[in-house]
């Protein structure tokens, strides 16, 4: 089974792409480094929203990250869906 790894720089200037909704891809498309700022990039774009969003193995980069980690939401409301 091939093993696919990310490649972490790519995926953190996806992730800062997203936080600031820069939509562009610098990297051609189906390369390790396209897959991975893609990937980023869905996490940057959800912290810069208010959603909940993961670093991955990258985890939290300083405090300020974390922070803002505890203050996120998810889109699923736990009381259900609202009914009128």
């Amino acid at each position: 089974m091939a093993k696919l790894e990310q490649n972490p720089q790519a995926w953190e200037e996806g992730f800062q792409a997203g936080e600031v909704h820069k939509l562009k891809c610098p990297y051609p498309a189906g390369t390790t480094e396209a897959w991975s700022w893609q990937s980023g990039h869905v996490e940057g774009d959800a912290k810069r929203q208010g959603f909940s969003y993961s670093r991955g193995t990258l985890g939290p980069k300083d405090a300020a990250d974390r922070a803002a980690l505890k203050e996120t939401h998810t889109r699923r409301n736990p009381r259900g869906p609202t009914v009128a």
